[in-house]
């Protein structure tokens, strides 16, 4: 069965208790940083994602930036698009590359900044519990800093 196969979904909540990182999860889990033009938030991003102690793949979608560079000397795997592919195929090429790569688990973190890279033992307490999930995180709407374009694909997918 690979990594794409079998699903439940579950909706992430309160928050849990801090991740044991001695767990097997950690072993087999993947960060994935998707960016496309976020030269000013990637590098920071990064870095508290590497805290967590898990691996860490940056999938450069087509950015002409700069942002990959900010990585220099950084532990992390990176793919490169040479042009910008949406964030879809981003995600769909990190998947493909954890698979043969061996591990289980994914999560994906924004690099403008709207995740906080501090919430994946959230996600990971998750995993424990619900191992054959598809855990989605949904956006406070309330704060200032929320996209609008973000809240609108939202509403749209709401109103179906």
């Amino acid at each position: 069965m690979n990594l794409l196969q079998k699903r439940e979904s579950v909706l992430c909540g309160d928050r849990q208790a801090a991740y044991n990182v001695e767990n097997t999860k950690m072993n087999n889990t993947l960060i994935v940083i998707p960016t496309y033009n976020n030269s000013t938030t990637l590098r920071r991003i990064t870095e508290q994602a590497i805290d967590i102690g898990l691996d860490l793949l940056i999938v450069n979608d087509g950015s002409d930036d700069g942002g990959p560079e900010t990585l220099e000397g950084l532990p992390v795997s990176i793919i490169n698009f040479p042009e910008n592919r949406g964030k879809g195929a981003a995600i769909l090429a990190a998947a493909e590359w954890a698979e043969r790569n061996s591990y289980n688990y994914i999560i994906t973190i924004d690099a403008d900044g709207q995740h906080d890279p501090g919430d994946v033992p959230r996600f990971l307490n998750i995993l424990d519990k619900s191992p054959l999930s598809i855990i989605v995180g949904t956006r406070d709407f309330s704060e200032s800093d929320v996209p609008s374009r973000s809240e609108e694909h939202t509403s749209e997918l709401q109103s179906h």
